[in-house]
């Protein structure tokens, strides 16, 4: 089965500028001269692949919840809810389609699940009571298969894209280049220790024999983490 698309975030930050400035952050990516493959390919709006700014929900953010009984001293819900659809316009002003993806959550989210839906059924729900916006934003629960599906149907012009991603920067004189070739000697320790790790795995399963090797597990699973071996 194909994929149907690819979503992504990082983006060199001159690019994604000027994707931002022309509506094309959104666009078919010709990714095999060889195999003659392309894909609908889009980079995300805001920075990362988290929520607008302020509208984070879990356990470890500090943005304030949507307060939206009006009795209560600390209520917010006409300001969150004026600050949210900004943001959501904010996006659409860049984008060639009608529809949008709102993306909600990021790296270790969802530790505490129902503060995020309580707040988010909050927005949907102060959206789609307000006649005025309800009639401009139809906002619900979606799935990445769900919006490439949506973008397809509304046929926009999308550019094309002919080259890879390489090289990759966050920001001026900030290349994520080096881990092509940095630290030679400790790639090549992991090399050698996961070889091991794999011939023991091999021994023991071929032995019955299940000697203790949580060290050496631990030992490679750490070093193998990508912010370890860069």
């Amino acid at each position: 089965m194909d994929f149907e698309a690819l979503f992504f975030s990082r983006l060199h930050f001159l690019e994604k500028e000027i994707r931002v400035q022309n509506s094309s952050l959104e666009f078919v990516w010709d990714s095999s001269d060889d195999l003659k493959t392309n894909i609908l390919t889009g980079a995300f709006y805001w920075g990362g692949y988290g929520p607008p700014p302020g509208f984070c929900f879990d356990r470890e953010c500090l943005d304030e919840p949507i307060m939206d009984q009006d009795y209560l001293e600390e209520y917010n819900a006409v300001e969150r809810l004026n600050q949210f659809v900004g943001d959501i316009y904010k996006q659409a002003s860049h984008q060639r389609t009608n529809h949008i993806m709102l993306l909600m959550g990021g790296d270790f989210q969802y530790t505490a699940a129902n503060q995020w839906y309580i707040n988010l059924d909050k927005l949907i729900s102060l959206i789609r009571k307000n006649k005025t916006l309800s009639d401009k934003i139809n906002i619900f629960y979606s799935t990445p298969s769900c919006y490439s599906m949506a973008l397809k149907e509304a046929h926009p012009k999308l550019p094309r894209k002919l080259d890879d991603f390489f090289p990759y920067a966050s920001a001026s004189h900030s290349y994520w280049t080096g881990y092509f070739s940095s630290r030679p000697t400790f790639k090549g320790f992991i090399r050698q220790s996961s070889a091991l790790l794999q011939l023991v795995k091999q021994l023991q399963s071929f032995t019955m024999q299940m000697t203790n090797n949580s060290i050496l597990r631990n030992a490679v699973a750490l070093a193998q983490h990508h912010d370890a071996v860069t």
